[in-house]
């Protein structure tokens, strides 16, 4: 996952592996807009951590990433068990460099956030997806997390009602936030899902879907969303995957505010292989981008595609 500098130079985070200890440790590195120089970093930890997401702040970047270190805590909220994972905050100046220690948020289990955003009125939301379950709430659910700026905790909810709910990403609107991503577990049964919420995240959707991509169609293949942007004034394009094993493809869509697909705005792409897209973003003059790869036997590649609806 990458962001860019008000310079032109591009930031992505990641992940390394230790050689000795197999395990992760968060890699962030950044290149000028041509690729000729770059910086880089490694923050480590006495477990597995990596980068799931980053956001250009005005003291450097703040990294969303997933740590299994166990969380020292008393209460219900404070505390987790080594190898259960957290979501993990990291402030980093604009040379990588650390600003101050890393804070860890969750419920005891596994907490993995997917996408951080500038929130509403200022500080942060996150979305991400926590096997933690209220009356009335089974197997994974979707979490929404708000933190002031100084990543203190300003408010959290568990969204669920459907068993299996996984984030996708979020986008912040003026009044709430629209939240995509996929119910069901991974096979033929998987559906692209959309939450509407209000600035209160504790108050129920006011709207939750499915995506119908097909409506000439009584069945619906499968599909899962990963990412989603703003498009044109009041619309957003989707980008995941359709289909499974060698018939999956890159699938790319455009719905309104309410996450209605519109009808003829729709691409599924793909050759040989397997394909999906992981992020998307649109420019001012409609052009949609989706980065994603390709799988062909043992041979993985990047996939990048530009186009217009």
């Amino acid at each position: 996952v990458c962001s860019s500098d008000l310079d032109g130079s591009i930031i992505c985070i990641g992940y390394v592996i230790d050689t000795i200890n197999l395990t992760k440790d968060i890699f962030v590195v950044r290149t000028n807009a041509d690729g000729t120089s770059s910086i880089q970093n490694i923050f480590k930890s006495d477990g597995n951590q990596y980068g799931v997401d980053i956001l250009k702040t005005d003291e450097g970047f703040l990294i969303l990433g997933t740590t299994d270190v166990e969380r020292v805590g008393a209460t219900d909220s404070t505390g987790n068990a080594a190898g259960k994972k957290d979501i993990l905050l990291l402030r980093i100046n604009d040379n990588l460099e650390q600003i101050s220690t890393p804070v860890s948020i969750g419920f005891p289990g596994n907490d993995e956030g997917v996408a951080i955003k500038t929130d509403i009125n200022g500080g942060y939301i996150i979305a991400g997806t926590t096997d933690r379950s209220w009356p009335g709430q089974a197997q994974n659910n979707i979490l929404l997390i708000r933190i002031n700026s100084d990543l203190s905790l300003r408010q959290s909810s568990i969204i669920g009602g459907i068993p299996d709910e996984y984030a996708g990403d979020i986008e912040v609107l003026n009044d709430g936030y629209l939240v995509a991503g996929t119910i069901g577990s991974a096979g033929t049964d998987q559906k692209g899902h959309v939450w509407k919420m209000s600035a209160n995240i504790s108050d129920a959707p006011i709207s939750s879907h499915n995506i119908i991509l097909d409506q000439s169609s009584s069945t619906q293949s499968s599909f899962s969303i990963n990412a989603i942007t703003r498009y044109k004034t009041n619309s957003f394009v989707m980008a995941g995957q359709t289909g499974t094993g060698t018939s999956a493809r890159m699938l790319i869509f455009v719905t309104d505010a309410d996450g209605n697909l519109f009808e003829g705005k729709k691409l599924i792409m793909g050759g040989t292989g397997i394909q999906v897209a992981y992020d998307v973003i649109s420019d001012t003059d409609g052009s949609i981008i989706a980065v994603g790869k390709n799988n062909y036997e043992d041979n993985t590649m990047i996939s990048l595609i530009k186009f217009r609806f």
